[in-house]
């Protein structure tokens, strides 16, 4: 062991090169845990934040009630989290990249698991592994489930490797963003330099502005877009800088089967905007082929049917 952790935590460590990098400890932060076996062992209703760990086997091995959440978890072999045989566990706000294994993996009989507002991008192995035994009490939205290579989403019963079909089944991570086949980089993260571990965001990711509405955001630096930051530095000093003015449609925000005469409202929501805006029906690869309307972007929603402005059932079509 490295070191035994005491409950209140003092200055920053680089722990490598242990069996158990950090064992226990009240409120573990600000490490550089690195080539361990594994990298933090937690205990029971412990606070695990702003670490780096990395190069381990397993990166953090939880413990009954643990808040994990602000941590880069990066280039683990086995896994960036394991939650095994553990109850009511969060994991919040992490930025989480693995290249082989899992970067959550959830076990033996885990209950009660949240996971929100995290990043996870797997150029190998999953973003998400649920055991069947560990189904009870999961929970899991407003995430960025990304996908490269021979990575996939989540194991859940089967495998799955695109967000929609993800939320179709499984009724979770409703609100999150991630790999769709008809735009597979639309939701990249994109890292300032994963070459270099560098995990920050670009201008312009999706992961910017697209945590969970109720969560606080006071911390991000302005402008910072009245929306807290998914991954490891939301709600930090750290958080990159939002546009001066967005809008994003939230529904439909994937893409999905729409009966021609069922009515849904097109949603949307902005920052620091006014005016109107034109809602329009584009057939992809053909143009447009309708207007819908045009609204005050304050209103935030829409009725609308295809059938509506005439566009007829067909099973091969895509519109926008």
């Amino acid at each position: 062991v490295g070191i035994v952790g005491p409950d209140d935590w003092g200055q920053p460590n680089n722990v490598h090169n242990n069996a158990i990098g950090i064992l226990g400890g009240a409120d573990v932060r600000f490490n550089n845990v690195h080539d361990n076996t594994v990298g933090i062992s937690a205990v029971p209703g412990a606070e695990i934040r702003f670490n780096k760990v990395s190069l381990n086997q397993t990166g953090i091995a939880a413990a009954d009630n643990v808040f994990i959440h602000n941590n880069v978890i990066f280039r683990n072999t086995g896994q960036g989290i394991d939650v095994n045989g553990n109850t009511g566990v969060q994991v919040i706000n992490n930025t989480v990249y693995t290249t082989a294994g899992d970067g959550l993996l959830i076990e033996g009989a885990s209950i009660d698991t949240t996971i929100r507002d995290n990043i996870f991008e797997a150029d190998g192995g999953y973003d998400l592994y649920v055991a069947t035994d560990s189904q009870v009490g999961f929970a899991s939205d407003y995430n960025n489930l990304y996908r490269t290579g021979s990575g996939k989403l989540v194991w859940f019963e089967k495998n799955f490797t695109d967000l929609y079909d993800w939320q179709i089944e499984a009724d979770l991570d409703l609100h999150s963003i991630g790999y769709i086949a008809p735009s597979p980089s639309l939701d990249d993260p994109r890292f300032v330099d994963i070459s270099k571990d560098d995990y920050h965001l670009l201008a312009g990711s999706t992961s910017i502005d697209s945590g969970d509405p109720a969560a606080s955001y006071s911390l991000e630096p302005a402008i910072n877009g009245g929306a807290l930051d998914l991954g490891a530095y939301g709600n930090t000093d750290q958080a990159t800088q939002s546009s001066a003015g967005y809008l994003r449609i939230d529904y439909p925000n994937q893409y999905l089967d729409w009966e021609a005469t069922r009515a849904h409202n097109i949603l949307w929501h902005g920052f620091n905007l006014g005016g109107q805006v034109r809602l329009e029906v584009w057939q992809e690869g053909g143009g447009k082929i309708a207007d819908i309307a045009t609204v005050d972007a304050s209103s935030g929603s829409y009725l609308w049917s295809p059938g509506a402005r005439g566009i007829s059932p067909d099973l091969i079509k895509r519109y926008r």
